[in-house]
Formats: C-alpha cells, sequence, structure tokens
C-alpha cells in the first residue's frame, strides 16, 4: 500500500447525515477508486429548538473559542469592557466596514 492514499469522506446533505466509505486511490494497474455511499441515518436529524439566551450563550462562547474576540482583561489585565479582535474577528470587522463604504459613501 505504499502507493496508496487513503481519504475518509463525510458529508451532510439535506439535513441528513450521509459517511462516505473510504476512497483508496492506488496508482497500480487494474486498481480502481471505490467509492460507496452508505447512509447512516435516513432519518432528518433531529434539533432541539434553543432560547434566545441560550443560542446567544453559545454563540458568544464559539466567538471567543476560535477568536474572533476576546475581553482585553483576559488577556492583559485591567479594564473590562474593552475588547480585542483575532484574525478572524478583524476580517470580518474589515469587510462590514468595506461593505458599509461601497454601499453608503
Amino acid at each position: 500500500m505504499g502507493s496508496c492514499i487513503r481519504s475518509p469522506i463525510f458529508g451532510v446533505t439535506r439535513w441528513k447525515v450521509v459517511r462516505m466509505e473510504k476512497r483508496y486511490y492506488c496508482n497500480a494497474g487494474s486498481a480502481v477508486a471505490v467509492e460507496k455511499q452508505d447512509n447512516v441515518t435516513s432519518k432528518e436529524v433531529q434539533f432541539k429548538p434553543l432560547s434566545k439566551e441560550a443560542f446567544r450563550q453559545v454563540l458568544a462562547n464559539t466567538l471567543e473559542r476560535r477568536f474572533f474576540y476576546k475581553p482585553s482583561f483576559d488577556i492583559y489585565g485591567g479594564v473590562a469592557g474593552l475588547y480585542n479582535y483575532g484574525p478572524p474577528g478583524s476580517a470580518v470587522k474589515a469587510n462590514v466596514i468595506a461593505y458599509w463604504d461601497n454601499n453608503n459613501l
């Protein structure tokens, strides 16, 4: 299997969870890439609706974990109420400002 590359492929299609079987790409003559789709669940994935406060907390925790923003006092100590934007947060801020400039000025 020295010339083969294995990669699992997963996909989600219209709220159905679909797992695709591993593909094996081989450079050998008669070996063929095999792709087989296996429906793990044919039922729609059930999502429990969140209240507005629960959704806000989940969103805030996710944005903070992925460093879209971080309270400054967590990083440097000091005054609460100031925030630092990480690289993704800075990119979103720049895109919002550019969109506003293009449409309002």
